[in-house]
């Protein structure tokens, strides 16, 4: 057994701990005898991250007073993203309050999920608790716990409720309920009737022993989300896209909240508002809405979906900005560089709390401390200006009446050429930054165009771990500039008069010989004639074979849309394709072979529609073979009347 505590404490033998967060992210699988836990959680506020870990118990059917997962008398203790198998016991929580079960994947134990003895105030979200030897989930002598957007699967009892419990809710804000296979429209014989409009969800509530669902769910799987800080159809014209993947098998159901208030998204042929059929997109539009923070819930057996916000800046002009929704929150959010001291510039930085509890946060820009201490309502938005500064590197971090981390959206907003040139670059996720970061191109050759590329050193002087940042920058391959150190609290911005190629890459290291990585905060900025994009670099180690926009428009009156596509790797050529469902013409497809460090810039002429997909596989490899799938790095460019965009897939 693997005891965790508070202060990280038995963690090394399993995982890294993260002090800041009390965050146990496991690296390898556990294995146990019969009889014995898989790990116990000693301390409040301890996270376990199972990263996609499993943990496998010994339990064959006999009672041998097995858990996977042990937590007595602990608050705000969360497990996330684990495996587990063969326990008597998959998760138990003993008289432990206002914990998080999210994720989770339990199979073959006599119980998944056993809450009792007066735990209270836990949330049960997106687990999958299937082919168990007894029941799902049970609740005994426990208040207050709420289990949303779960998928029981073929356990004997799903849910059971019993002792003095009470208060106990399957049902989230009315509408997200569980998926219960013995309750699915789509068998025989029918137990759920459709609400109509479909919605994804069924009129008839499900019942257990003590216990009502009463919006259970038709489609298996769960609630992805996108989010935004702030929807805008006053100041500009302003669309939420929403879209369901090509190769996805099944249509999806979205839901939009925009400053806590449900909004009516479009509908597609005979199906209910928001049900998107797989390879289809929508797009609405809400007239005089400003408000924030915005949502995109998803709903269906398949939630591999994108979605973004396109703005025309100012209203009937041509600044388009395009920003996908956020799928990764973080309680610390950082971008290279705030600007509102050069000449014509306003930049705001936008502060969305979704959570359920007012959050304390600060903002920093460099070293110097902007906003040390200020509350944010729960679901609402803030913003804030400094005029006169300049700098960089710019974080927002968050945190809860206790101290500890907890989950925030954040933006930057610029206006630059007299109000007419719009931006927004989502905050990136502090947790996410990397050592060696990614663009598909460069160019400071176009006339009118000026690009940067900005390097940030992520900690500050005041940081207990803070250290220098030296880097090299590489341009189709080769290196064009190397230098450091970046101290902490500082930023550096390169450019690369007549050039244009690409791909770009960013390596950051912590010593003079580069020899060792460390992350850093990476972006490129560019004056394009009247306008000025910010693209953030992407993890070179995260990259992915499939990639997915909202839309496409090189048909609508002064638009040029492109697709980039690079090769990131230095000794295999790539066969990527690209496919996307026009408006008018159905599906339509291009592919081409990219030798190693290479590019390709497909453009559909006189065409309109959504989704785009990107999908690579190594030369003359085929795409059902996983094993034959590639990594590639690629965006949208879109110039709209002379105003650029870019914006990275999802």
């Amino acid at each position: 057994m693997h005891n965790i505590a508070t202060d990280g404490s038995g963690c090394a033998a399993i995982g890294t701990w993260d002090a800041g967060t009390t965050t146990c992210t496991l690296t390898t699988d556990i294995t146990v005898s019969p009889g014995e836990y898989g790990i116990e959680v000693t301390g409040d506020n301890v996270t376990i991250q199972g990263a996609g870990h499993t943990i496998t118990g010994g339990y064959s059917g006999i009672s041998d007073g097995s858990n996977g997962v042990y937590v007595n008398g602990q608050v705000n203790v969360g497990v996330l993203n684990l495996n587990v198998r063969n326990f008597e016991v998959g998760i138990r929580y003993f008289g432990s309050s206002t914990g998080r079960i999210y994720g989770t994947d339990i199979r073959g134990c006599a119980y998944a999920v056993y809450l009792t003895q007066g735990s209270a105030g836990n949330a049960v979200f997106l687990n999958s608790l299937v082919d168990n030897v007894s029941t799902g989930a049970h609740v005994w002598n426990s208040n207050s716990n709420y289990f949303a957007v779960n998928n029981f699967v073929n356990n004997p009892t799903q849910a059971w409720v019993g002792g003095t419990s009470t208060g106990n809710s399957f049902t989230w804000g009315g509408v997200y309920g569980n998926y219960w296979d013995d309750w699915d429209s789509r068998s025989a014989p029918e137990n759920c009737v459709n609400n109509t409009p479909f919605d994804g969800s069924c009129v008839t509530p499900y019942n257990f022993t003590g216990g009502t669902d009463t919006s259970p769910l038709v489609l298996r799987g769960g609630v992805a989300r996108h989010d935004w800080s702030w929807y805008d159809n006053v100041g500009g014209d302003n669309w939420v896209l929403a879209a369901s993947r090509p190769g996805s098998y099944t249509g999806v159901m979205f839901d939009l909240m925009v400053g806590g208030t449900p909004q009516g998204l479009a509908a597609a042929g005979d199906a209910g508002p928001g049900y998107v059929p797989e390879g289809s997109a929508l797009y609405s539009k809400y007239s005089g809405l400003r408000d924030g923070p915005v949502t995109a819930f998803v709903r269906g057996e398949d939630t591999w979906t994108v979605a973004s916000q396109r703005t025309l800046w100012p209203k009937g002009g041509n600044s388009l900005e395009e920003v996908p929704g956020v799928m990764v929150m973080d309680q610390q959010l950082v971008w290279p560089w705030y600007d509102m001291q050069s000449s014509g510039y306003k930049n705001w930085i936008l502060v969305s709390n979704p959570n359920s509890y007012p959050v304390h946060y600060s903002i920093t820009i460099g070293n110097s401390v902007k906003v040390a201490d200020s509350i944010i309502a729960a679901g609402d938005s803030v913003n804030w200006q400094f005029p006169g500064e300049s700098g960089g590197p710019v974080r927002v971090t968050a945190w809860d009446d206790y101290g500890d981390p907890v989950y925030i959206m954040a933006s930057q907003r610029v206006l630059t050429n007299n109000d007419t040139a719009f931006n927004e670059v989502p905050g990136i996720p502090r947790s996410s930054l990397s050592g060696d970061n990614v663009w598909t191109w460069y160019d400071q050759m176009s006339p009118g165009a000026k690009n940067w590329v900005l390097i940030a050193n992520p900690t500050l002087a005041a940081d207990i771990i803070a250290y220098d940042v030296y880097y090299k920058i590489y341009i189709a391959g080769g290196e064009v500039d190397s230098g450091g150190p970046i101290a902490p609290g500082s930023s550096v911005a390169q450019a690369f008069p007549g050039t244009m190629d690409g791909p770009v890459e960013v390596r950051t290291y912590s010593d003079p010989g580069f020899a060792t990585p460390v992350p850093a905060i990476t972006s490129q900025r560019s004056i394009w004639g009247p306008s000025f994009e910010e693209v953030p670099g992407a993890d070179k180690g995260s990259l992915t074979h499939s990639i997915d926009w909202t839309w496409y428009d090189q048909k609508s009156p002064g638009v040029k849309n492109w697709v980039l596509v690079a090769n990131p790797s230095a000794a295999e050529t790539i066969t990527a394709t690209v496919t996307f469902s026009d408006v008018f013409w159905g599906p339509q497809m291009m592919s081409s072979d990219i030798a190693p460090g290479g590019r390709w810039t497909p453009a559909f002429n006189n065409r309109m529609g959504g989704p785009v997909h990107v999908q690579a596989v190594v030369q003359g490899g085929d795409w059902g073979v996983y094993g034959d799938r590639r990594e590639v790095i690629a965006t949208q460019r879109v110039l709209w009347n002379g105003y650029f965009n870019e914006v990275w897939g999802q």
